[in-house]
């Protein structure tokens, strides 16, 4: 380097130089803090997205899971009949109806057998 050549000159051996107290123009300085906020808001945006990702890979397999459940209860329901009079039990609050019209079914009570 130059600097290093030129010391040569005066019999002065240069082996490191350090400078400190480095001013720049404003200008400068600020496209340098401009860059870095624009590399730190794609940065947040990346990590956006990921979120965004991850959180609809959540919703699908919450779905593909509800799904299956829905369908190994549906064939559970079809293969047995007595199930899904168990089930309206479960969900029955214990109050029959109030008015009963007609031909209108008396829950849970079988009257034919």
């Amino acid at each position: 380097m130059w600097l290093t050549t030129e010391l040569a000159k005066y019999d002065i051996i240069a082996q490191a130089v350090v400078l400190e107290d480095i001013s720049y123009s404003k200008q400068f300085e600020r496209a340098i803090e401009e860059k870095q906020i624009a590399t730190q808001e794609a940065i947040k945006a990346r990590n956006k997205t990921k979120q965004i990702e991850e959180e609809a890979k959540q919703k699908v397999m919450s779905a593909q899971a509800e799904a299956e459940s829905m369908r190994i209860r549906s064939q559970a329901l079809s293969q047995n009949k007595s199930l899904v009079e168990y089930e309206a039990v479960q969900k029955w609050d214990g109050k029959l109806p109030v008015n009963m019209y007609g031909s209108a079914p008396i829950p849970f009570i079988n009257l034919n057998k």
